[in-house]
């Protein structure tokens, strides 16, 4: 899934909250950069919830193992 820039669900001048639609773009080049991954759900008239999985690197890895 892409989150494209200068996009919004309501593109009306009107609408309730400003912005330009860089916000989730910029995210996702983030969480990719650190080769995570993004995604999200959303139902009409409840709302949106985003998941964000980033991978545990090797040297973390030992350290959580470790009994110190």
């Amino acid at each position: 899934m892409a989150f494209l820039v200068f996009c919004q669900a309501d593109s009306s001048l009107t609408r309730k909250y400003p912005g330009v639609g860089l916000g989730l773009n910029i995210c996702q080049l983030i969480i990719e950069r650190h080769e995570g991954s993004i995604r999200v759900e959303s139902k009409v008239n409840e709302g949106s919830t985003f998941h964000i999985d980033f991978p545990i690197k090797e040297h973390f890895a030992n350290c959580m193992s470790s009994s110190n």
